[in-house]
């Protein structure tokens, strides 16, 4: 009994490594996640314009972000500046495919950013569901986006005063009851391009 013992002890300890060392193999070949700005460019098919490390924290006066997220930004607003003037558009989404991956802290940031640099800014909250740009920037949320797409606002109704020189705030609005669908109306686009007309950066 012993000895039977002994072997499997021997055998564990030689054969423990290899197995460690394969499934770490095996996790490193079939893991399919985005890691670096070139695994991204790869998988989209386009450039990326900037890397922004993670930050809970908007970069707002009374909340003031690190040096290296406030470079990062600066970077990306530069960038910004330089593809609107080649490719003429001037419409920043911001979107992730799943809830709580920092949208709204970096639209915020971004608006921020792109404003401080003298752009006129407007900073649209379309976030139907979870809205919290009024919080952040302290602003009222009665009249916002949905007002407007359903023909109850105008533009200049909905348009908020921040704190921020240059830049403008158009609120979510009242909850609707269909968000997807009035994302995707007629309206929305309507108001699209009557908002772009009026700014040198519009954040989404």
């Amino acid at each position: 009994v012993d000895q039977k013992k002994m072997m499997k002890l021997i055998l564990a300890l030689v054969l423990s490594p290899l197995l460690g060392v394969g499934v770490a193999f095996l996790l490193h070949y079939t893991d399919n996640t985005v890691k670096t700005a070139a695994d991204a460019e790869k998988l989209i098919g386009l450039p990326v314009l900037a890397e922004v490390p993670t930050a809970r924290a908007h970069c707002l006066p009374r909340q003031k972000c690190s040096a290296i997220v406030d470079v990062a930004y600066q970077m990306l607003t530069s960038s910004l500046w330089v593809a609107s003037q080649n490719q003429q558009v001037n419409s920043v989404a911001l979107v992730s495919a799943e809830p709580d991956a920092g949208r709204s802290v970096t639209a915020a940031s971004l608006a921020t950013s792109l404003a401080r640099e003298g752009a006129r800014v407007i900073l649209v909250d379309a976030d139907l569901r979870q809205p919290t740009q009024h919080l952040i920037f302290g602003v009222d949320n009665k009249v916002g986006l949905t007002n407007v797409i359903s023909g109850g606002a105008s533009l200049e109704d909905a348009l908020a005063v921040t704190r921020v020189e240059g830049l403008l705030l158009v609120p979510s609005g009242p909850a609707p009851q269909n968000s997807v669908k009035l994302l995707r109306s007629d309206e929305m686009r309507e108001f699209a391009e009557q908002v772009k007309d009026v700014a040198d950066f519009v954040v989404y």
